[in-house]
């Protein structure tokens, strides 16, 4: 079968068609204006090159196909803005599935609360890597077996099941900033025990009484903005599940019951948002409490709906004055709470460690 496709890269050892979500449907390209990617045409007669045609015309350029191999080759690159239906066909009539490109100047994300003042995804966008670009646009179209993805059939079979902290990282290093680790810093103040028949005892039996040291909390995402803006992403620990997490001396136990890890990979200008992948979405079989995070990524091109619906792999944090427990917390934005997933009611994810420096 004639096809577009991406080369080989360390994400797609033996190349990748373009589709957004699984192996069939929208084949897509995101290619911000001053970038020139390469793309391969495989299945094609090789004896003359394929015609390549675009619709509308004037928005992207395409070379003429040159053979390497059993490929044809050739580059794209954008000269407009708007969206294009790239297409190919050989001399026997043998045709590619059309592929859909949108060109223009990529932006960041922008909501109704403003604009992100760092975005990691829209830097890939506005790079050269066509396999980061690609791992992305299959995230943010939610294949199941995407990078970011703990419950994918690719990590559960490499890191095993609930590996959120390891996927994070993983993702982390492969899109944005290969040295990448843990650096779970406390951002609350430890749990003080109570007194059960004359024993001490950790134990939570609300979520008001995890209370934050507003200092170490500012001071925290004060750190993570610092990276964001050198391009490295952070990973920061979670509770979702207080009563699970507490731990003998008045620890939270990010990486256990009732935690979980993810990706900050955006922040507004005064570090109050920040936008991050969220390793626990849905499986292959579409496993109803498989679901966490839910937010359409409004970033791209201007009015071309880069990014059309919502993205089970996506969330963002915000700070909010909670006077009940002392101060700001650092928590989901309920409108990024998938309703039929796990983070909800009183299981929303909240911020509680992460790097200070």
């Amino acid at each position: 079968m004639a096809n577009f496709q991406i080369g080989h890269s360390k994400l797609f050892p033996d190349g990748a068609q373009l589709f957004a979500n699984g192996k069939s449907g929208e084949e897509k390209l995101v290619l911000h204006h001053d970038n020139t990617i390469q793309l391969e045409l495989a299945g094609m007669d090789l004896t003359s090159p394929p015609v390549l045609t675009t619709n509308p015309v004037n928005i992207i350029h395409v070379t003429a196909p040159k053979k390497v191999g059993n490929k044809w080759v050739f580059t794209v690159d954008p000269v407009g803005n708007g969206r294009v239906s790239l297409s190919a066909a050989d001399s026997k009539g043998t045709a590619a599935p059309d592929l859909t490109v949108i060109a223009g100047v990529f932006k960041n994300h922008k909501d109704a609360k403003g604009e992100l003042e760092e975005d990691l995804i829209a830097d890939v966008y506005r790079g050269h890597d066509s396999a980061k670009m690609h791992t992305i646009t299959r995230i943010l179209g939610n294949d199941a077996d995407n990078l970011a993805n703990e419950n994918s059939v690719a990590n559960v079979k490499q890191w095993g099941p609930l590996a959120c902290g390891t996927v994070a990282k993983v993702t982390g290093r492969e899109l944005f900033y290969r040295p990448i680790d843990y650096d779970y810093r406390q951002y609350y103040k430890t749990i003080a025990p109570k007194t059960e028949n004359g024993r001490q005892v950790w134990k939570i039996t609300d979520r008001s009484e995890v209370k934050y040291d507003s200092a170490k909390l500012s001071q925290g995402e004060k750190a993570i903005q610092a990276r964001l803006k050198k391009g490295q992403p952070a990973i920061v620990g979670i509770i979702y599940i207080p009563s699970d997490a507490i731990t003998p001396g008045g620890s939270l136990r990010e990486t256990g019951s009732g935690g979980h890890t993810v990706l900050i990979i955006g922040c507004d200008k005064d570090a109050k948002r920040f936008l991050y992948f969220d390793p626990y979405g849905p499986d292959a079989a579409n496993t109803n409490d498989s679901h966490g995070s839910n937010l359409q990524y409004l970033g791209g091109m201007d009015g071309l709906n880069t990014f059309p619906g919502k993205c089970r792999y996506l969330g963002m944090f915000e700070e909010i004055d909670e006077p009940a427990r002392g101060g700001p917390v650092l928590r989901q934005d309920p409108a990024t709470i998938d309703p039929v997933g796990l983070w909800t009611g009183k299981q929303f994810l909240e911020v509680v460690s992460g790097p200070l420096r």
